[in-house]
């Protein structure tokens, strides 16, 4: 699994085939077939390998203890930190999330490479909308933000942040973009937030 998320986040799921997935990982079509009954089950299976490695991570990002602004912090740090650390051998400056990137452009035969993505947002979106919540509780705002909303909108832009960022490549542009979008949707003043 570990092997298909690198290859997959190094090229895209539909560049990546069975017999290269095989040889990288030491193992035999055979094997592969005897574990999974198709790369989009290798997807789907890897995506839930890959999310649960990232909830501990995310968990500490989201820690309910800490105050919702800190938690904000914590996000844009978050996200820039893994940017930085996941250039990929062609130097990219902008990795992104190989699921999600996949499951937009799944074709009609890709139900568990869209499952994998729709799950994995699911998950992202429930943790902002806690943070919106709780944003929301300790700084009413004059014109209420839909916590639910909100979350969703944080996720589609950071998604949206990062493939923007891959397609120019350029991270100083994701670095200056996302302190000032996740504060306008969550509905917060960027000078108040300073990170």
């Amino acid at each position: 699994m570990e092997t298909a998320i690198r290859l997959i986040r190094n090229s895209h799921y539909h560049h990546v085939g069975v017999a290269e997935i095989c040889k990288q990982s030491g193992v035999t079509k055979g094997c592969f077939y005897h574990h999974f009954e198709s790369k989009g089950d290798l997807f789907y299976q890897s995506a839930a390998y890959y999310r649960e490695g990232m909830r501990e991570a995310l968990d500490e990002v989201f820690q309910p203890e800490a105050p919702p602004l800190e938690r904000v912090k914590r996000l844009i740090d978050f996200i820039i930190a893994k940017q930085e650390d996941n250039r990929d051998e062609h130097d990219r400056p902008i990795a992104g999330c190989p699921f999600f990137a996949s499951a937009g452009s799944a074709g009609p035969d890709g139900e568990k490479i869209r499952l994998a993505g729709q799950e994995m947002a699911e998950g992202a979106i429930r943790y902002n909308i806690r943070l919106a919540q709780d944003l929301q509780r300790d700084f009413p705002a004059p014109h209420p933000l839909d916590p639910e909303q909100s979350g969703r909108m944080l996720y589609q832009y950071i998604m949206g942040l990062m493939m923007y960022g891959n397609t120019i490549g350029d991270l100083e542009i994701v670095k200056q973009d996302i302190h000032a979008g996740v504060c306008r949707i969550l509905g917060l003043s960027p000078a108040g937030l300073s990170v």
